[in-house]
């Protein structure tokens, strides 16, 4: 660390040499705003998620494979099916019509359906089904055939190509709940009363694009203004949608956050230090740190996140500490001409400013190791902000000072400065009482904060509000599922193997529907069974003598008074039945088999989704499905929701430990270095640790969870709780304890003010997480500060600290 007279000799350079060193300043600042064009503010929430592998990582994995990311999902309700019907053909025409859409995927026509009957026929019967398909094909085959004729002569009577290529309806019983869904009448994705539908829209944008999204935006509400029935209603969601009104929010938030805590800062200056004179020069400060913290941000991390747009706040309130103790110091060296009361005043308080500020910068460094991408970002760029405003206090404020000489706020004693003097005898005439009430208060916080719990929720990352949230919750509510599902991944190299193990997970979930656990699957092997279990279908069939099948079938054809002519396809494919490969599938059938099937690297990678019921254990059917055996070379995961929440929370857990107990090093560190005396250290830490213990008792009277967002807090509180305790504790040991509440009790009341300004502005944040992060900071802080001038003082007393000689 630089010596007193180092840092001094620089704070004189500064004063001798002021318009230099101030235009440096600038002309570094111009440089770096130049960078910012660069700066994305994004809205993308799986910068806030853990990098670890895991259910989260495999999550992300399910999203990119599978078009969840790049995809826009469109809901259509309305009253009536006809409208609702007629509005997704309108819109889909429109969609395919923009330049901006590469593909859209409106649903499986019949046409579609039928042309994947006719190539895959008996080979896609999965076994469960094979006793209702068998019973239609010899004891129930006259009274299918009597249902066909019925179906034919009727007025309202459904396709007829369809039923002559399916003349036992067995497409629709083969296919189950997925082939009723997807072939809906108008071949769309519908709800069971056809008064929902879905289209996913592919746009040629990237999510990342902030001027694609602008213009997505503007396009969606001039489609959603033109459709042909304005009593259907259109709605979006996907990760576009969710992109762009994260973003947008993120940059509201930023804006609002930083206003507020400039303009607390500012109304804290004015009132404790009364001097106007103050402001331009701690407005220079901050703004520089604040610029040259975004220009990091452009070059090492290219964008700003939910949780990053934090630092803002945070350096306007925590980067103007170490310039307000420098003007509550120089108030000792008042008869001094400007360039000589600033250099000596920079000089007498660096090394305490020095310990203390380094202390947080080093609690903010430490997030470093944390497995959220978004708490490492928020900690680099809040060490950054907080180290360049340490420097610029340091050596362009004494330039400031006498270019704009701030003053030292008032002459005379306040109510504050005889308050504080009056403080430490009658804390000492207490001194037993206060340890007894603190000793009995601090244990109360510490059996109340045992209650305190680690949320990895994560559906408090987005404000439930947003629309996309919204449309998402309406979909699931039209379409009767849970708004929660499972997704299970197969990876494999070998197609045929991951095909085979992916048939035997269907065999499982279809068991887990049958007993009730599971509501319903969506597997590939409702579409692409493997060669090998399309043999052994076969092979089930054959044992039934599929010619003489055919050959029943005809003369009941003719019995019914039906030519048998018409059907003779289906009745080839019942006398010869045959297996089939993914080339023989209709194209129309890709868009979903990319749902199931891609390609990731060398690997191929299958899902299978399984919406649980209401109110079974999700994380149990988790592990019971990812403990199943597929195949050697297939590897098998399982994610979702409620696997992805466990694993947020134990990272949670970890990082609170591990960045914790990097912060509390640190702590140590500065005060072993700073105090170098035995009791004030541990004075300081014992105020430090009620300070901790309390504040986990506000968290869980105030219904607070630890959470990715209030995690950040707690090293922010051992690292900045500490600095007023140093600071404290070294004035105490340089001219005792009187005077150091005396001198410097206004310059750490108001420091602390404007930090918890700086956290609480972010209170006006539409993101939850920030909201909670502001309070619980606000608090935190709070309670530092009550440490720090009722417990610090008492045991500085109990010690009998006496002024250095």
């Amino acid at each position: 660390m630089p010596d007193r007279s180092l840092i001094e000799r620089v704070a004189a350079f500064s004063t001798r040499h002021p318009k230099g060193v101030v235009g440096g300043t600038l002309l570094l600042a111009l440089g770096a705003a130049a960078l910012l064009p660069r700066l994305q503010i994004r809205g993308e929430i799986d910068d806030l998620l853990p990098t670890r592998p895991g259910p989260v990582a495999e999550l992300g994995a399910f999203r990119r494979l599978f078009g969840g990311e790049q995809e826009l999902v469109v809901l259509l309700q309305g009253p009536r099916p006809p409208e609702v019907e007629a509005t997704a053909r309108w819109l889909g025409e429109t969609f395919e019509r923009a330049p901006w859409v590469r593909r859209v995927d409106a649903g499986l026509s019949p046409a579609a359906l039928l042309g994947l009957w006719e190539r895959a026929a008996f080979a896609l019967v999965p076994e469960h089904a094979f006793p209702a398909v068998r019973e239609r094909l010899t004891t129930g085959l006259r009274a299918q055939v009597k249902r066909l004729r019925r179906l034919l002569l009727s007025p309202l009577s459904a396709n007829t190509t369809a039923l002559r290529a399916d003349p036992l309806g067995l497409a629709e019983l083969l296919l189950g709940e997925e082939g009723r869904r997807r072939g809906a009448p108008a071949g769309a994705y519908a709800s069971p009363d056809g008064r929902a539908l879905l289209l996913f829209v592919h746009p040629r944008g990237a999510t990342s694009d902030a001027t694609f999204l602008r213009q997505l935006d503007a396009e969606l509400t001039a489609i959603a203004a033109r459709r042909p029935h304005p009593e259907v209603s259109l709605s979006f969601t996907g990760g576009y949608r969710y992109a762009w009104f994260l973003s947008a929010l993120v940059r509201r938030d930023l804006q609002v956050s930083s206003v507020a805590a400039t303009l607390g800062a500012v109304l804290l200056i004015l009132l404790f230090f009364r001097s106007a004179r103050l402001l331009p020069a701690a407005a220079v400060v901050s703004g520089l740190a604040v610029l040259g913290t975004l220009a990091v941000a452009t070059l090492t991390l290219g964008r700003l996140n939910p949780l990053t747009l934090a630092f803002a706040a945070i350096c306007l309130g925590l980067g103007v500490d170490p310039l307000l103790h420098v003007v509550a110091r120089s108030r000792q060296f008042a008869g001094l001409p400007p360039p000589a009361r600033f250099a000596q005043t920079v000089g007498a308080v660096a090394p305490a400013l020095l310990a203390s500020n380094l202390t947080t910068i080093l609690t903010f460094a430490s997030f470093a190791g944390s497995s959220f991408r978004g708490l490492r970002h928020i900690g680099l760029l809040s060490a950054c902000g907080l180290l360049l405003s340490l420097l610029l206090t340091l050596v362009v404020f004494p330039a400031l000072a006498v270019l704009l000489p701030p003053g030292s706020g008032p002459a005379r004693p306040t109510a504050l400065d005889r308050v504080m003097t009056w403080l430490p005898a009658a804390l000492s005439r207490r001194r037993r009482v206060v340890l007894v009430t603190a000793l009995a208060v601090v244990l109360g916080a510490a059996w109340i904060g045992r209650g305190a719990s680690v949320r990895g929720d994560l559906a408090h990352l987005a404000p439930a509000e947003l629309p996309p949230a919204e449309t998402d919750r309406r979909i699931a509510a039209a379409f009767e599922q849970s708004p929660h599902r499972l997704v299970v991944l197969l990876r494999g190299r070998d197609e045929t193997r991951l095909l085979e193990a992916t048939d035997r997970l269907a065999v499982r979930t279809a068991e887990l529907v049958r007993a009730g656990r599971v509501a319903q699957v969506r597997s590939l092997s409702s579409w692409l069974p493997a060669p090998s279990t399309q043999a052994r279908r076969l092979a089930a069939l054959r044992d039934l003598d599929p010619p003489a099948l055919s050959r029943r079938l005809h003369a009941a054809l003719t019995a019914e008074g039906l030519a048998p002519e018409a059907f003779a396809p289906f009745l080839a494919r019942l006398a010869d039945p045959r297996t089939f490969a993914r080339a023989d599938l209709p194209p129309a059938l890709a868009p979903l088999l990319a749902r199931h099937l891609a390609r990731d690297g060398d690997e191929i990678v299958s899902a299978t989704l399984v919406h649980p019921r209401p109110g079974s254990d999700e994380l149990a059917l988790a592990r019971e499905l990812s403990a199943f055996a597929a195949d050697p070379a297939v590897q098998v995961t399982v994610t979702g929701t409620a696997p992805a929440t466990e694993q947020v929370a134990a990272l949670e857990r970890r990082d609170l430990l591990l960045v914790g107990g990097l912060a509390l090093l640190a702590v140590l560190l500065a005060v072993g270095f700073l105090l170098r005396r035995a009791w004030p250290a541990v004075a300081v830490l014992l105020s430090l640790g009620a300070a901790v213990a309390l504040y986990a008792a506000a968290l869980v009277l105030l219904e607070l969870p630890v959470d990715l967002y209030t995690l950040f807090v707690v090293p922010v509180l051992i690292g900045y709780g500490v600095d007023n305790n140093l600071y404290l504790a070294r004035r105490t040991l340089e001219a005792g304890l009187t005077e150091s509440l005396a001198t410097s009790s206004r310059a750490v009341l108001v420091t602390t003010l404007t930090s918890a300004a700086g956290f609480g502005a972010l209170g006006l944040c539409r993101l939850p997480g920030l909201r909670a992060l502001g309070l619980s900071a606000v608090v935190g802080l709070l309670l530092s500060l009550l440490g720090a001038f009722v417990l610090l003082p008492t045991l500085l007393g109990l010690g009998g600290e006496k002024p250095r000689p």
